[in-house]
């Protein structure tokens, strides 16, 4: 309580565990199903503008993972008789971008970065 005012704080505890923040936005951001550029949007207000780049591609990987992981568990209730429709293969896609983004872009910079 504040100068009289309660508020009232709802925490979602489902996935709440002691792991690296940037997950979150990962997740957040395919559950949300965002573009390349939200996501850079939202790293960068969650940054406040001062993201490194291995952070950025560190949360690039993590979508890329959390979009199998999803996948992968649409394809498991599917067997099960559950059917999320386009939600499977748009999380599929995070993996396969995600993946192709860290691989081609970031680490082909790190190559170029060691070979000077």
């Amino acid at each position: 309580m504040e100068n009289g005012k309660q508020d009232i704080r709802l925490i979602d505890w489902e996935y709440a565990g002691m792991q690296d923040p940037d997950l979150d936005i990962a997740m957040f951001s395919i559950y949300s199903l965002y573009e390349r550029d939200q996501i850079d949007n939202l790293i960068s207000i969650y940054y406040e503008n001062k993201v490194d780049l291995v952070t950025k591609y560190k949360i690039y990987a993590y979508v890329a993972i959390a979009g199998l992981l999803w996948s992968n568990w649409c394809e498991y209730k599917r067997l099960l008789g559950v059917d999320f429709g386009e939600y499977s293969l748009k999380q599929y896609r995070y993996a396969k971008v995600y993946y192709r983004i860290v691989q081609d872009e970031f680490l082909s910079h790190q190559k170029g970065e060691n070979h000077e």
